[in-house]
């Protein structure tokens, strides 16, 4: 008997465990697909022009994000809960599929805008839209370099960038892309943890 109690209490821990692991990972999973769902959303906003319903949700999502890492894990490729490029993958490799990446490749190899035209319109709405969350949840550790005026400058400059990158047509696409990138490399070259 006391064999059949203890058989049942480990078959009761292995399926409370998995459980809860389960609900763990699906929970984390809804929350990268609700940043995603919300950060296309306030790229459709910076679109369309709404500034006060930007700042109400970019502001909204900062607060909600745990971490300043869950923002930036945004411009990983779709198929590492990043934010993809454009609204459907552009082309067959996954790992290429990332705002960061296609930024990179742009900025050396120029666009296919046959192919990539309208990924980057929406993918330099997106890029506005992370800098506004990003620029609403600040940075944690301010210091005598680390300041909220250089985090709002470089943010801002990312917000530019995204949108300028966003028109860019033709060749402009690659100068665009190098200038999100600089964007990012100077943040990132102060603002490390």
């Amino acid at each position: 008997m006391a064999t059949k109690i203890r058989l049942w209490i480990a078959c009761a821990t292995i399926v409370a465990v998995v459980g809860f692991v389960t609900f763990a990972s699906t929970s984390n999973a809804g929350d990268a697909k609700d940043m995603k769902g919300s950060i296309a959303k306030i790229g459709e906003m910076i679109q369309k022009g709404d500034d006060a319903g930007v700042k109400k949700t970019a502001a909204a999502l900062a607060k909600g994000a745990d971490e300043l890492g869950d923002i930036m894990h945004m411009f990983r490729p779709r198929n590492k809960g990043g934010m993809g490029f454009g609204k459907v993958a552009v082309g067959a490799n996954p790992a290429k599929d990332g705002l960061e990446v296609a930024l990179r490749d742009i900025a050396r190899e120029g666009a296919n805008f046959a192919k990539q035209g309208d990924a980057i319109v929406v993918s330099g709405h997106w890029i506005a839209a992370l800098a506004d969350v990003i620029n609403a949840k600040g940075f944690d550790k301010y210091t005598a370099k680390k300041t909220k005026k250089s985090w709002e400058q470089y943010s801002n400059e990312m917000r530019v960038a995204g949108l300028d990158f966003a028109k860019a047509k033709g060749v402009d696409a690659k100068a665009a892309a190098a200038k999100v990138n600089a964007s990012c490399n100077n943040c990132h070259s102060i603002f490390k943890d």
